[in-house]
């Protein structure tokens, strides 16, 4: 599971950004919280993930702080609730 990710702010998006480590850009989808709290691009961030594998796809939450991945980790506990629902 990956739980951190570290790496350079390529592109801040209000639902996505990239990070880029080692010449890879993970996309991550992230909160408002989240992006508020972000620098600009160009500098070196790290957040707590929650990576969210289905048959169909693979997602990358990205979290400012353990507290918002916690909350969201309930949400999507929660029948009915996926991921891009408590993302938000």
């Amino acid at each position: 599971m990956i739980v951190t990710i570290r790496g350079i702010l390529n592109r801040k998006m209000q639902d996505e950004i990239v990070i880029e480590i080692n010449g890879l850009g993970y996309a991550c989808y992230i909160s408002t919280n989240t992006y508020d709290n972000l620098p600009k691009p160009g500098k070196e961030v790290s957040l707590f993930t929650y990576f969210h594998v289905t048959e169909n796809c693979q997602q990358l939450f990205a979290f400012f702080d353990v507290i918002e991945r916690e909350l969201f980790m309930l949400l999507i506990g929660v029948s009915g609730i996926g991921p891009k629902t408590a993302i938000l």
